[in-house]
């Protein structure tokens, strides 16, 4: 039988993968399994590791692209637009999450994600981190758009990079699919039966499964808006997003979005 890792990065839907791969094994799937929240860079295990201070915890046991085979193991790959993990990134950071983690002593929850901000870029305007204990904490003293531009900061030297090559990752492997996040949350009953024909799961569950997969569940952690004054707030923080790219970043996380293409159809979701 084949086996089925479901994969997520961080702010991609790292909760749900977990909650899927549990529902599916409630559901009598054992041949399902939650890979964690890393997925398509050629390093080895011990290297990684290294890099990611937390990775036992994360995902207990951490399946990268290069230790699967694709001749009989099936993996499913959240991906989310790069755009909307910045923004979810930074709501979900500046409201305190995972303090205990984003030590600036450390380096952060990852063991290097935080050490940009020891001496920031000139051009970012950012402070330094000294004097403050932890990345939530500093987030908290900026100005919203100056928060973002940090969470860009962060972001683009480590889940970005992550993401974009798990995406190549998979379109080398024809038993290896990327899937958007969006998609979940615009459709999770159609995504959910699109997922598991692709991947060999028994489709009739699906319909049984999305209610208990609601858009809250999608990688926000409860940071969804809840009026229209915070999605004009998100709005905002997007417009933030899109301008210190042209500026700063040479449009990478433009040419990212276009790579990874979540804002389509979910005809376009899985590769």
């Amino acid at each position: 039988a084949s086996r089925v890792f479901i994969f997520a990065h961080h702010k991609t839907g790292h909760v749900l993968g977990l909650y899927l791969a549990k529902l599916l094994e409630r559901h009598g799937c054992s041949d399902v399994a939650h890979g964690g929240s890393w997925f398509g860079q050629p390093l080895a295990t011990e290297e990684f590791e290294k890099r990611d201070a937390f990775a036992h915890y994360r995902c207990g046991s951490c399946f990268q692209g290069a230790s699967l085979d694709p001749a009989w193991q099936h993996a499913v790959n959240i991906v989310r637009d790069p755009i909307e993990m910045v923004v979810s990134g930074y709501l979900y950071h500046v409201a305190g999450n995972e303090a205990e983690w984003q030590q600036f002593a450390k380096g952060g929850e990852r063991g290097g994600d935080l050490r940009v901000f020891k001496a920031p870029p000139a051009f970012s305007g950012l402070p330094p981190s000294k004097g403050y204990d932890n990345y939530p904490e500093y987030l908290e003293a900026l100005p919203a758009d100056r928060g973002v531009l940090a969470e860009m900061l962060r972001v683009v030297q480590w889940e970005l990079p992550e993401v974009v090559s798990s995406v190549r990752t998979t379109r080398k492997y024809a038993t290896f699919h990327s899937v958007c996040l969006e998609d979940f949350t615009r459709d999770g009953e159609a995504t959910l039966e699109r997922v598991f024909d692709t991947v060999g799961v028994n489709a009739s569950l699906a319909p049984t499964i999305a209610p208990a997969i609601a858009p809250e569940r999608a990688g926000d952690h409860g940071t969804q808006p809840h009026s229209d004054r915070e999605a004009r707030f998100r709005d905002s923080l997007r417009d933030y997003v899109r301008s210190f790219d042209d500026l700063y970043f040479n449009g990478t996380f433009r040419r990212a979005s276009a790579e990874v293409n979540c804002t389509g159809d979910f005809a376009h979701a899985l590769d």
